[in-house]
């Protein structure tokens, strides 16, 4: 309903937050956990174990009102794989993935480059702030372990053994980086 809604009438912003406002009352308004959360025009499953909602959910809420689009597509593809990770831990790795795009995607945007590697212009993107070196250390590092990661996924060089717990940690971080990102340069 909410897909065919927002195509009909794309310009009915307005109707469209009455009916996820709609939709999150009926969630809430349930008598049992139903395992679901709504969250930007889609329903999604999830552990109540996993993940740290307000954090998830303000980085998402952030991208959507400022049309991140391209930022959207693989943080929210990270998250769908995340949720059926302990019924499908082959997913993991995709999640990695997903998760390094949707940084780099933020990041080629700051960069106002859009052919800008991350990886190979780190040291562009980590001056673009006003952090401590020692914050920018820690930046650093998440971008050379996303890059390692990414490429030990993406062509396959040797078998990946991630825990459910480590890439849970890569995702707070990928949040807490474009949070911070979000925070100080705009």
């Amino acid at each position: 309903m909410h897909g065919a809604y927002s195509s009909r009438f794309p310009a009915d912003a307005e109707g469209l937050k009455a009916l996820n406002r709609q939709i999150q009352s009926l969630l809430e308004e349930s008598e049992v956990d139903l395992g679901l959360q709504w969250a930007n025009g889609q329903f999604v499953h999830y552990d109540v174990t996993l993940l740290n909602e307000r954090l998830i959910d303000n980085v998402l809420r952030w991208l959507q009102e400022h049309n991140y689009e391209n930022v959207l597509k693989p943080y929210r593809q990270g998250l769908r794989y995340f949720v059926h990770a302990k019924q499908h831990p082959e997913g993991l790795a995709h999640v990695v993935t997903e998760m390094s795009e949707a940084f780099e995607a933020f990041a080629k945007h700051l960069m106002k480059r859009s052919e800008a590697d991350l990886y190979a212009n780190k040291d562009l993107f980590l001056n673009a702030y006003n952090a401590s070196q020692v914050y920018k250390d820690l930046l650093s590092a998440y971008i050379e372990y996303a890059h390692t990661l990414r490429q030990t996924t993406q062509f396959g060089r040797a078998q990946l053994s991630l825990s459910i717990h480590e890439v849970e940690t890569f995702i707070y971080l990928t949040s807490i980086f474009v949070r911070f990102a979000m925070t100080t340069a705009m």
